[in-house]
C-alpha cells in the first residue's frame, strides 16, 4: 500500500529524481568532467560557454562545469554528515528530556531554546573561526546548529505520546525506561524527524554554500558551489555570468529537490 502511495507521490518522484540526479552525477564525476577540477590554466581563463568547455572557465581558467559536477561530492558529505550526526544525537536527547519530568528536562529543554534562538549563520561563522576552516570543521558545525531542531522537534512528539494509552500499558507491565523510549515510543514519534532530515539535507548544502561564500567554509581551489558563486559574484557586473549563474542554478535545484522529496516522504511517513 505504502509502495503504491509512492508511485503517486509526485513531489517525492521529482524530488527523488533531482536528488538521484545529483548524487549519481557526484558518483560518476571523474568519469563526466572532461578536464581536472582544480587545474588553473591561466591563458583560458574567463572564456565563454563554447564547444571546448561547455560552461566556460573562471578567472584561474578551470573548467566550469568540470568543477560543478565535482562540486556535489563536497556539498553533500559535509549536508549528509552534518545531518547524520544532528539526527543521531538530537533524536535520543529529544526522547529523554520529552519523557522526562523535572528540572532536568525543563532545564535542558529551555537550553536548547536558547540555542535555537542564536542566529545560526553568526554562530556557524565563529564556530569555524575558531576551529579552523577544513571540511571536518564545517560538518560539525552543520551538526550543532541542527541538533536543536531535532530535539524539540521530538521532544513535543514525545509529550504527546508519553501518557498514551499504549505507553500506560508497557509501564504497568513492568517494561523500563528504555525499552518504553526505544521500543514502543521511538516508533511512533520519528516519522516527523525523518521528514525534517530531508528538508535539513538542502538547508545544509545552502549552509555549506553561504559559509563558502562569506570565505568561512571550504578551502579554494576545491569545488564547491558556493565558493564558484562568490568567485563569479565579482564578475557579473564584467558580463561573465557564467561562473556564477550555473553554480547558482546548480545548487538551488538540489536543495529545491531535497524540500520536494521532504514533502513526499511527509504524505507516506505522516498519514
Amino acid at each position: 500500500m505504502t509502495l503504491t502511495r509512492a508511485w503517486r507521490n509526485a513531489p517525492l518522484i521529482a524530488g527523488g529524481l533531482i536528488v538521484g540526479i545529483v548524487v549519481l552525477t557526484a558518483a560518476l564525476a571523474s568519469f563526466v568532467a572532461p578536464y581536472d577540477p582544480e587545474m588553473a590554466v591561466p591563458a583560458q581563463s574567463l572564456l565563454p560557454p563554447g564547444p571546448h568547455h561547455l560552461l566556460g572557465t573562471d578567472a584561474s581558467g578551470m573548467d566550469v562545469f568540470s568543477r560543478l559536477v565535482f562540486a556535489p561530492r563536497v556539498d553533500l558529505l559535509i549536508a549528509g554528515l552534518g545531518t547524520l550526526i544532528s539526527f543521531a544525537v538530537g533524536v535520543p536527547i529529544g526522547l529523554v528530556l520529552g519523557y522526562g519530568r523535572g528540572i532536568w528536562s525543563d532545564v535542558g529543554m529551555r537550553t536548547f531554546d536558547v540555542l535555537q534562538a542564536l542566529p545560526f549563520f553568526i554562530v556557524a561563522m565563529a564556530i569555524v573561526a575558531m576551529t579552523g576552516q577544513n571540511t571536518i570543521n564545517v560538518i560539525w558545525v552543520v551538526a550543532l546548529v541542527n541538533i536543536p531542531i531535532y530535539v524539540r522537534l521530538v521532544q513535543a512528539q514525545v509529550l504527546s505520546h508519553r501518557e498514551r494509552q499504549y505507553v500506560r500499558a508497557a509501564r504497568s507491565i513492568g517494561n523500563s525506561r528504555f525499552r518504553i523510549l526505544w521500543r514502543h515510543i521511538l516508533p511512533n514519534v520519528v516519522a516527523p524527524a525523518i521528514v525534517q532530515t530531508s528538508v535539513n539535507l538542502g538547508w545544509a548544502i545552502l549552509l555549506t554554500a553561504g559559509l563558502s561564500f562569506v570565505g568561512a567554509g571550504v578551502r579554494v581551489p576545491t569545488p564547491e558551489w558556493g565558493i564558484m558563486i562568490a568567485e563569479g559574484a565579482g564578475h557579473l557586473i564584467t558580463g561573465q555570468w557564467w561562473l556564477a549563474f550555473f553554480a547558482g542554478l546548480a545548487a538551488s535545484t538540489t536543495v529545491f529537490g531535497f524540500n520536494l522529496l521532504g514533502n513526499g516522504l511527509q504524505r507516506i511517513l505522516q498519514r
